[in-house]
């Protein structure tokens, strides 16, 4: 640029009056360019499929890069550099340097749609088990208007009769099971309704199912709607679903499991707290969140310390994790 600018040689910058401007400028330039690719890296640092797949190309390219522009360095100290040298060498950077935005960035793209049709797919899933289990609830309610009016006429002639002991035994042995049929787990999702995020209804209905699968006393909260998360979807489900399967997995192994979910809206952001039931001699705190610290054996132990990982890259997300009543609480604030 300064010998295209001045019309010098690099001797003349470096050496005269110039190079007052000269190293300053250079200095500015470097600066830039490398938060210019600190704000790439922490952009596509998020699309962990990304770095798995290509990261060793992008390391070999690095290399080589770096190779190549000092060996052209030294083969043009030894030969000594002139104007024409250097331009050409600028042209011939500058082109590579756009090569390899250019092969980044279809690359980026290509691994961009590959994650969204990915977390499509799984979105789709998760609905699909919702619907099913919504179809179910509702088979269930239909049988139930079906019977209900013979149900009510098995007790009339109870108390026609005056038989108040009769109808006693009669409701305990009858009626009564089936209204504690009707509040099996299953109405214990009701309140996903008020879940107006589809993603996050998926994933907290299939897992919630599964726990009560898993003969869980499984309960989601959600009082008010909740209508947006400040928070990437396919990050906040994969932090969810890190969650609630460590849940189920410690709440199975007691004698009163439970799983409670609570959605609460706070002003400026959004409350999600999983508690369970968890055995009084756990791990310390701390050590859960060690990566390949696991209580279930070797090649296990990733999942919390994926979810520290993905809470610190999200600005905004708070997770706080604490022991109280016998119950291990998780709770993931997003502001």
């Amino acid at each position: 640029m300064f010998i295209w600018i001045f019309h010098s040689s690099l001797e003349e910058i470096i050496q005269g009056t110039l190079y007052i401007v000269y190293y300053p400028t250079y200095f500015v330039i470097a600066i830039l360019l490398t938060f210019a690719a600190r704000f790439l890296f922490a952009k596509f640092q998020a699309y962990e499929l990304l770095f798995r797949r290509y990261g060793i190309l992008f390391a070999i390219l690095c290399v080589i890069t770096v190779v190549i522009f000092y060996a052209n360095i030294l083969i043009g100290k030894q030969q000594g550099f002139t104007n024409a040298n250097i331009q050409a060498n600028s042209l011939l950077f500058v082109f590579y340097f756009i090569l390899l935005i250019g092969v980044f960035m279809v690359l980026t793209r290509s691994v961009m749609k590959e994650a969204v049709m990915q977390g499509k797919q799984e979105q789709y899933e998760r609905l699909l088990e919702y619907t099913d289990n919504l179809e179910m609830m509702y088979t269930d309610m239909q049988k139930f208007r079906h019977d209900y009016i013979n149900i009510l006429l098995s007790m009339s002639e109870y108390i026609r009769s005056k038989d108040v002991e009769g109808l006693s035994t009669y409701f305990d042995q009858k009626i009564l099971p089936i209204s504690q049929g009707m509040q099996n787990n299953n109405y214990k999702l009701g309140t996903l309704q008020n879940v107006k995020i589809q993603e996050l209804k998926g994933i907290l209905s299939s897992k919630l199912i599964r726990a009560q699968e898993l003969h869980i006393d499984a309960v989601v909260e959600a009082v008010e709607p909740i209508e947006a998360v400040n928070m990437d979807s396919v990050k906040l489900c994969r932090c969810l679903g890190i969650i609630l399967d460590n849940a189920i997995e410690e709440a199975v192994k007691c004698e009163s499991s439970n799983l409670r979910v609570a959605l609460v809206k706070r002003t400026g952001g959004v409350l999600i707290a999983v508690a369970n039931s968890c055995q009084p001699d756990g791990p310390e705190l701390h050590r859960i969140f060690e990566k390949g610290f696991s209580t279930k054996g070797t090649g296990r132990g990733l999942g919390l310390s994926n979810l520290r990982e993905i809470v610190s890259q999200c600005a905004g997300v708070t997770l706080d994790t604490y022991r109280k009543d016998g119950q291990f609480i998780q709770e993931l604030e997003v502001y």
